[in-house]
């Protein structure tokens, strides 16, 4: 049971983005205990907010993956539903595919109808969100695919038929004396299935007047499962229906698993409204517009390059050159035909493939088709914010700063005996701070940002008092871009910044969107 001390001291979760899982709860890396990141937001924030102790910290297998994502989510909900039940608030902070685990935990709670009560802020740092959409062009595709495994449900359905038979009908060998089976004009791999493989792999089968001939077994009398196993061909027959059975089914259930994610990604988009109309005021996104994880995902978008290449016939330079004189008419015959009709079609499905490994999108029949700052799909302006002008260009300056000093590791990259030992070496030896996207808490201005919205969304009075820097800047940006979401929050008076309780918000705040206004 926890105690009433412990109920009113309200949470920190950090959720750590991909390829940021660590084995450990304690280490350096930002969200583990004892790092110099997690021990700097503590001392920053009120006193009645702490990071969870040892063996609560969360953390996820951080693979570039939209399964694995999905999975972390459902595991982050059960996570929070405990807090949840013992009366605990608690805060969010995501990082890169880290925001996408707390967006995706927050939609699945709006799914199940199990609200997060006690959730009292969440905010996304460098998080590039994903919109995805069914792959445009294959409603055709979808529909053959349907209409194929609805094809394919007869013999799946008649195959485990006969095989239940077996078991709950002894008296009758369904393969052998059953009516449908004396009906059966020829032995096709449509109709009976099992049957035709058992011929095409040599066994003795026939059509009889009565029925069916099976080696030694015929249809004249009844055969019994009993006699049926007692012999070689009815074991054969068994373990040939469970193939059949496996196989129709597997094929079955990859023709329709398109289907069953395109009707679920529509859904999403009218479940990602009602999530956000929950959810929203409560949200910060911290985002430089030089992110390498974000604009770098947003590449992938317009991606051309070519991965296989033009058939060509080459010019006699070496010796052996010369010996292909007399494949040229082949060449000449192939040529037209690769470059023109069968290089397109094997290029777009490389390039999809490489695309999809990068944006970790393994969901059947989805595509990407907007990387994101904000996690709605609306309009195509980029409407939320990025961090001020002048923290983006400390930011940037002081990654630029670290990255030359790495050039004598990516020299040693090079000189490595092996690639892979050079990857090794370069993992141990680049420190995180020589990319935007991976050095946000390294800088005072972004915790004081996310302390004061964490003290905000405690309805603390003098929330921007919990600030190292006291930047009044920092603390306009941060009252802006909540207005801008339907937050209810004032901007303290200027003169007496520091030293007098807020005067209340007197502009009026107008929702960009319908859900903005839920939000409110």
């Amino acid at each position: 049971m926890t105690n009433a001390m412990d109920a009113n001291q309200e949470r920190l979760i950090l959720v750590h983005g991909t390829f940021a899982n660590r084995s450990r709860y304690e280490g350096t890396s930002w969200w583990q205990l004892g790092s110099s990141t997690a021990e700097e937001i503590q001392s920053r924030l009120p006193n009645d907010v702490e990071l969870p102790k040892v063996g609560e910290v969360f953390h996820w297998s951080g693979e570039n993956s939209e399964r694995e994502r999905l999975k972390a989510a459902g595991e982050l909900v059960v996570y929070l539903r405990k807090l949840e039940s013992q009366g605990i608030h608690y805060h969010l902070i995501g990082h890169s595919h880290g925001g996408s685990v707390i967006w995706q935990a927050l939609r699945k709670s709006v799914l199940d109808n199990y609200p997060l009560i006690a959730l009292r802020s969440w905010a996304t740092v460098g998080t590039p969100f994903l919109h995805l959409r069914t792959r445009s062009g294959n409603a055709l595709m979808l529909t053959l695919n349907v209409l194929l495994a609805v094809l394919l449900l007869k013999p799946a359905y008649s195959t485990s038929l006969k095989l239940i038979k077996i078991f709950v009908a002894p008296k009758s060998a369904p393969w052998l004396n059953e009516t449908s089976v004396r009906s059966i004009e020829d032995i096709t791999p449509w109709n009976t299935p099992v049957l035709w493989i058992m011929k095409t792999m040599g066994k003795p089968i026939e059509k009889t007047p009565t029925g069916i001939k099976i080696g030694q077994f015929t249809s004249d009398e009844p055969i019994t499962a009993w006699d049926l196993f007692s012999h070689d061909e009815g074991w054969i027959m068994l373990g040939t229906a469970l193939l059949v059975l496996y196989v129709l089914l597997n094929v079955i259930v990859f023709l329709i698993s398109p289907l069953i994610e395109s009707i679920r990604l529509r859904a999403e988009h009218q479940l990602e409204d009602d999530t956000f109309s929950i959810y929203g005021n409560r949200w910060l996104g911290l985002w430089s517009p030089d992110d390498e994880a974000i604009n770098g995902l947003r590449a992938t978008l317009g991606l051309s390059v070519s991965f296989v290449s033009r058939l060509m016939i080459r010019e006699p330079v070496l010796l052996s050159d010369y010996l292909m004189i007399v494949s040229r008419p082949y060449y000449w015959l192939l040529t037209p035909l690769f470059n023109s009709g069968l290089r397109p079609v094997l290029d777009q499905f490389v390039r999809a493939i490489v695309i999809k490994k990068a944006q970790g999108n393994n969901r059947p029949a989805a595509e990407v088709i907007r990387v994101a700052t904000t996690p709605l799909q609306w309009d195509e302006k980029e409407t939320h914010p990025p961090i001020p002008d002048f923290l983006n260009k400390q930011i940037v300056e002081r990654a630029n700063q670290y990255a030359s000093g790495a050039a004598a590791t990516f020299r040693n990259l090079l000189a490595a005996p092996s690639f892979a030992a050079g990857l090794e070496n370069l993992g141990t030896q680049i420190s995180g701070s020589e990319l935007v996207h991976t050095s946000y808490f390294d800088h005072d201005e972004i915790l004081d940002i996310l302390t004061m919205h964490i003290a905000w969304s405690q309805t603390r009075p003098h929330w921007y008092r919990y600030s190292k820097l006291r930047n009044p800047e920092i603390v306009k940006w941060l009252v802006d871009v909540k207005h801008q979401f339907g937050a209810d929050i004032a901007l303290p008076d200027t003169y007496h910044f520091y030293a007098q309780p807020t005067v209340p918000f007197q502009g009026k705040i107008k929702p960009r969107r319908r859900w903005f206004a839920k939000a409110a």
